[in-house]
């Protein structure tokens, strides 16, 4: 079902005027009342004006990210790609960005539909920050400052992904947790050893060697780690996952990581005694399109023999169309569908806008 909603910026022309193309805009709500910005600032801008607590929508387009965000805000875009059904294309925004929200600021960060092209890095200590149906680059530990100059390495808890595309590398630092249900991570690294933790729920994880430094992270290098990443689950549960080893760098795990009824390469064998799990020969056996090798537009469907073949300990399918609630890249919610600024403004000197947004459930 749709619902649509027509918000009018300024003054509304029905009849006469002419309009220009639909462009980049944010729509800030804020106690009940909205405030447009346009451009590819307008999320800057946005969360200039923005406080705790306010919500900040984005049409399709792209964006410039804000380079610190110290407040607990929503960024609502209108989806990680192109939607064929509701017409609608990705809200792309470029640029690093660092979530560094106080320790004593009341509720939480949250992206939704969101295709983020760069990194983004986590300061103080990030709680309990939320990522939907968002495609990410890369993740990790962000420096900052505290009080005599001195910097230290961000640490999370409770970072949570909900099914989202994860394409770099998602490292979490000691002391810190982080939970995904339905995604597609590449790179999973657990720095901390024992004193870090991630939880996985019908995910897809791809292990394979990354070096930072190759990604223009060079400052990642923690001592003997060398600026290099293979994957590292260590401490971490893995429940109704399917993990494909991308390379030979890629066999590290210890004896506090968990499989349950897991889906594993052939060369893969974690001691028995306290993991359940299968193994399967090539991804090509299993998978309906993906080869190992990431694409904007796979959906990491599984063939409909191996679906029915590898259930979880839910008796579902597993892998990101198990689960509660299978993968969807589609954002549920009201999102920004079309806008368009007039080419003239009025006699009083306002330019008009058209906002129109759109709700939808499936």
């Amino acid at each position: 079902m749709k619902q649509f909603l027509t918000i009018i910026a300024a003054l509304l022309l029905t009849s006469i005027g002419t309009w220009a193309q639909d462009e980049a805009m944010a729509v800030l709500t804020h106690n009940g009342t909205t405030k447009t910005f346009s451009g590819r600032q307008a999320l800057i801008n946005a969360y200039t004006e923005a406080a705790n607590g306010d919500l900040i929508t984005l049409s399709s387009g792209q964006f410039e990210s804000v380079a610190k965000i110290e407040k607990a805000i929503t960024i609502r875009g209108a989806g990680l790609g192109n939607d064929a059904v509701y017409h609608t294309q990705p809200t792309v925004i470029y640029n690093n960005m660092t979530l560094a929200i106080p320790n004593e600021t009341s509720g939480h960060f949250q992206m939704e539909g969101i295709y983020h092209a760069n990194w983004i890095y986590y300061a103080n200590n990030l709680k309990d920050a939320k990522f939907v149906r968002c495609r990410l680059s890369s993740i990790s530990a962000g420096q900052y400052e505290i009080t005599g100059g001195e910097k230290k390495w961000g640490t999370c808890q409770n970072l949570q992904f909900f099914h989202c595309k994860i394409a770099g590398v998602l490292v979490c630092n000691s002391y810190s947790t982080m939970s995904l249900v339905n995604c597609y991570v590449e790179s999973p690294y657990t720095y901390g050893n024992t004193t870090s933790n991630m939880s996985f729920r019908n995910c897809v994880i791809k292990a394979v060697y990354k070096n930072f430094s190759a990604m223009g992270k060079s400052d990642f290098a923690y001592g003997y780690y060398s600026g290099n990443t293979s994957i590292a689950i260590w401490s971490c549960y893995l429940t109704n996952c399917i993990v494909y080893k991308a390379d030979s760098n890629t066999s590290r795990w210890n004896d506090n990581t968990v499989f349950t009824n897991c889906l594993l390469p052939s060369n893969w064998a974690p001691n028995v005694d306290r993991n359940t799990y299968q193994n399967y020969s090539s991804v090509s056996a299993i998978f309906q399109t993906y080869t190992g090798t990431y694409a904007e537009t796979e959906t990491f469907a599984l063939k409909d023999d191996a679906a029915a073949a590898y259930l979880g300990n839910d008796g579902k399918q597993v892998g990101m169309y198990g689960g509660v609630i299978p993968y969807s890249p589609r954002l549920a919610g009201p999102h920004i569908k079309s806008l368009k600024v007039s080419d003239h403004s009025t006699a009083d000197g306002k330019l008009n806008v058209r906002v129109l947004i759109e709700s939808t459930q499936d």
